[in-house]
C-alpha cells in the first residue's frame, strides 16, 4: 500500500517541478507584435499570448487592395504567433539552464491527506475496502477525463463568430482561438479611416474569442463533472483559454 502512495507522491513532485518551470517561463515572457509582409496590418499579443489589438497602418491602400485587408490581418496574426513561439522556446531554454526547482509541499485537500494516512495505517479487509473506494474515485475521474477529451476535440474544431460593435466587421475563430477569417463590409471599407478599421477589426476578433472562451475548458469541466474534483487535487483555478 505504501508503495502506491510513494509512487503517487513521486509523480506529483515531478509534475510540480515541471509546473514551476512553466510558471517561471511564463513570468519572463513579454508582449509581441507581428505584421503582414507588406506592413499594412500590425497585431499585438499580450505577455500571455492573448490577442490585444489589430492596427491598420497608414498608407495600406498603396500596398494592398481592399479585398486583401482581411487576409493581411490573418498574416499579421500568424506572424505574431510565430514570434511568440520563438520567444517561448528561447525563454524556456534559458529557464532550464539557469534555474533549479524542488517540489513544493503537496498542499492537497485535507481529505486526500487523511485518505493517504488511512491507507498507510490500515491493513487487511479495511485496507482493501479503502483501496477499492480510492479506485472507484479514480475510475470516475478517468471516465470524466475521457468525456472531456471528446468535448475538447469537438470544441477545438468548432467555429465561433464575432462582430464589431457596428456589425461592419466579422471574425471567425476556432475553439482553439485560431482566427480563420476576417470579413469587412466592402462598401464601408472603401472609405473607412485606418483608426475606425483598427477599432472594428479588434472588436470583432475579441467578440469571437469571447464566444469560444464561453464554451471552453470551464464549461467542459462542469459538463463532465471534473470541476467537482478540483478541490481534491488542490487546484481551485481553472486555466482560461488565450484571447
Amino acid at each position: 500500500m505504501s508503495e502506491l502512495v510513494d509512487d503517487l507522491n513521486e509523480l506529483r513532485e515531478e509534475l510540480d517541478v515541471l509546473q514551476q518551470q512553466a510558471e517561471e517561463t511564463s513570468r519572463r515572457l513579454s508582449p509581441v507584435q507581428g505584421a503582414d509582409e507588406t506592413a499594412s496590418v500590425s497585431v499585438k499579443l499580450s505577455e500571455t499570448g492573448s490577442f490585444q489589438s489589430a492596427t491598420v497602418n497608414p498608407g495600406w491602400r498603396s500596398r494592398i487592395s481592399a479585398e486583401e485587408l482581411g487576409s493581411a490581418v490573418l498574416m499579421a496574426l500568424a506572424n505574431a504567433a510565430g514570434k511568440r513561439m520563438e520567444q517561448y522556446a528561447e525563454v524556456q531554454s534559458d529557464v532550464e539552464e539557469t534555474e533549479s526547482f524542488t517540489a513544493r509541499p503537496a498542499g492537497l485537500d485535507p481529505r486526500v491527506e487523511q485518505l493517504s494516512k488511512n491507507l498507510q495505517a490500515q491493513s487487511g479487509e479495511r485496507a482493501d475496502a479503502s483501496l477499492a473506494q480510492t479506485m472507484d474515485l479514480l475510475n470516475e475521474m478517468l471516465a470524466g477525463l475521457d468525456r472531456a477529451e471528446a468535448l475538447v476535440d469537438a470544441h477545438g474544431t468548432q467555429e465561433y463568430v464575432g462582430r464589431s460593435g457596428k456589425g461592419r466587421v466579422t471574425a471567425t475563430v476556432t475553439g482553439e482561438s485560431s482566427v480563420t477569417a476576417v470579413s469587412i463590409n466592402p462598401k464601408w471599407l472603401a472609405t473607412a479611416h485606418e483608426v475606425n478599421l483598427s477599432r472594428e477589426i479588434t472588436q470583432a476578433i475579441r467578440a469571437a474569442l469571447d464566444q469560444a472562451a464561453a464554451s471552453g475548458l470551464a464549461s467542459i469541466m462542469d459538463a463532465t463533472g471534473l470541476a467537482a474534483y478540483q478541490s481534491l487535487l488542490g487546484n481551485n483555478t481553472t486555466p482560461k483559454p488565450g484571447r
